[in-house]
């Protein structure tokens, strides 16, 4: 996913949108982004080149996606 990382947003009422998701910050090349209001449970979302997961935050662990060990490491 280069350039924006978009998110599909339905509220109640099942009209969906597309946004891109808010940056939170950059560091060593892996980007983190986060909804405010996103779907359960609390995470957030690790992009480092074409390596993408969902991180759970409470405990911190890989919900879905893959990242190799270096990018985890820092991640964690």
């Amino acid at each position: 996913m280069n350039g924006g990382h978009f998110t599909r947003y339905c509220d109640v009422a099942s009209l969906c949108y597309n946004f891109p998701m808010p940056t939170i910050c950059i560091f060593d090349g892996i980007k983190i982004t986060m909804y405010y209001r996103d779907h359960q449970p609390p995470h957030f979302h690790a992009l480092a080149g074409d390596e993408e997961a969902e991180v759970g935050i409470d405990p911190i662990m890989i919900l879905e996606g893959k990242l190799s060990r270096s990018v985890r490491a820092k991640v964690f």
